[in-house]
């Protein structure tokens, strides 16, 4: 691994957290702060409900310790250029990010999300 932490927000788990002896409890609830936001400013197309288009894009992005995005990328596609273009609209629309918390010691954080775009219920979301 990279001296990188990957915060991968993609869990199973009931309360949300990573699992990781890097990662602290501050860590963990800045992350459930990041998703929150995130997401807050989802939107599922109305082109692509029309259309019946479903699907997940991953979104990486690095995040500076100001908050402020320094790098963004769809790493895997959901198949669809409108959908993939929904997820990095919800990244801008969540910019900044509030700083983070002091006793985060580190000067960036690196996140990898999948982004659920979904027709049954009309809605997009982060998995947890």
């Amino acid at each position: 691994l990279t001296d990188k932490l990957q915060q991968i927000l993609f869990s199973e788990n009931i309360d949300n957290k990573i699992k990781s002896p890097d990662v602290n409890r501050s860590e963990n609830e800045y992350n459930i702060t990041i998703r929150s936001i995130l997401h807050g400013n989802h939107r599922y197309p109305h082109r692509a409900v029309n259309q019946k288009k479903s699907g997940t894009a991953t979104l990486s992005f690095t995040l500076l310790s100001t908050g402020m995005v320094n790098d963004s990328s769809i790493t895997s596609s959901s198949g669809y250029r409108i959908l993939d273009r929904a997820a990095i609209t919800m990244l801008k629309r969540s910019t900044p990010f509030p700083p983070f918390p002091t006793d985060i010691n580190k000067n960036h954080l690196d996140f990898i999300i999948p982004v659920e775009f979904k027709l049954n219920n009309h809605s997009t979301y982060i998995k947890y």
